[in-house]
């Protein structure tokens, strides 16, 4: 495991200060830009905290594209809600660069000002539309889109019974979760960021993909895969509530032989343990989405190689790590996964079954 350099230690210890310093430049929830707006503050002091760790692990990882990678993703998520990424962003680097060198002494503040130079440069129309998860082509593209219609118009019964059919028609299950379920999933997210869909509609995508997944279990648990003899525990821990991802994981590792246990959301790291113990398992699956998580990877792994487990497989993965992979090392993982499919591969590596 990497140790944190110093700014990024102090940057990270001292997160909510700096994000409480970097919104009162922001006045008392409201700014008048032109055209007056409410801002949301609760919202906007969680995006402060991002804010913060974003470039506290970019400042470790030594990789811009971290912070950057945030960047892109505020003017999106600004553009998506009507309002101006040009003034706020820009605003946002100058009172975030203000509140840590108030807050924090910093060792090299040249590195810092690089980064807010870079992100200053971040173009603001340059992710108002990110790119669809949805390929275009291929014998399940127009199930996908078909899947994607039901379940964002609030069409459950419609979305199950595409699935049903799916199934009827003998396509393989590991397909629905690659092809269907894992993009249909991810351009919900891309549809929430750009504000095409409310917070309300992606809850109830994901709860009806839970709800379809679920219909397949019978077959999944009875498939008659050869069993490679490998184990594996996979958990989101401390406050991550995000378990979709993670859980599509655990489900094809299972169609692919493996004994699997999956932990869920907010899996305390004492759980995680005693679980590990229970199966003899050979790999632990991590994930997070939101940077503010990490942190809490870092503690879970650090707690297992010290509680006997020097030597364990831990794979993590989460849009943090798609945007930086170094963050794997940083957080002492063996290594880290984009999707479902790429961590199978990975895994076969440390147990080839």
């Amino acid at each position: 495991m990497e140790i944190l350099n110093s700014d990024s230690a102090n940057i990270l210890a001292n997160r909510a200060a700096i994000a409480r310093r970097m919104m009162s430049g922001f006045g008392d929830g409201e700014v008048s830009m032109g055209t007056p707006f409410e801002l949301n503050l609760p919202k906007f002091e969680e995006l402060a905290e991002y804010d913060v760790a974003y470039l506290a692990y970019s400042l470790q990882t030594g990789d811009a594209e971290l912070y950057l990678g945030y960047v892109r993703w505020l003017h999106s998520m600004l553009a998506g809600h009507g309002l101006p990424g040009e003034v706020i962003v820009p605003m946002a680097l100058a009172n975030l660069n203000r509140s840590v060198r108030e807050v924090v002494s910093l060792q090299n503040p040249g590195q810092v000002e690089a980064l807010f130079e870079a992100a200053r440069t971040v173009p603001a129309g340059a992710a108002a539309h990110p790119e669809t998860f949805l390929r275009p082509e291929g014998a399940m593209a127009g199930l996908a889109a078909e899947y994607l219609d039901r379940i964002v118009h609030s069409d459950r019964r419609g979305a199950l019974d595409l699935v049903r059919q799916a199934i009827e028609k003998k396509v393989e299950i590991t397909e629905l979760y690659l092809e269907v379920f894992e993009p249909v999933q991810r351009e919900v997210g891309r549809l929430w960021q750009m504000q095409k869909i409310s917070v309300a509609h992606e809850h109830f995508a994901s709860g009806t993909t839970q709800m379809a997944m679920s219909m397949l279990y019978e077959q999944i648990f009875k498939n008659d895969a050869r069993r490679t003899g490998c184990a594996m525990v996979a958990a989101c821990v401390g406050d991550e509530l995000h378990e979709i991802g993670l859980r599509m994981v655990a489900d094809l590792f299972e169609m692919s032989g493996w004994d699997t246990v999956f932990l869920g959301a907010s899996a305390p790291m004492q759980a995680i343990a005693t679980m590990l113990r229970e199966t003899g398992a050979n790999l632990l699956a991590l994930s997070c989405s939101m940077i503010v998580h990490v942190e809490n990877i870092r503690r879970t792994i650090a707690f297992l190689r010290e509680d006997g487990f020097a030597d364990l497989t831990i794979l993590v993965g989460g849009f943090p790590f798609n945007l930086s992979p170094r963050l794997a090392g940083i957080v002492g993982a063996t290594g880290y996964a984009p999707d479902a499919r790429t961590a199978i591969v990975e895994a076969r590596r440390f147990c080839p079954g």
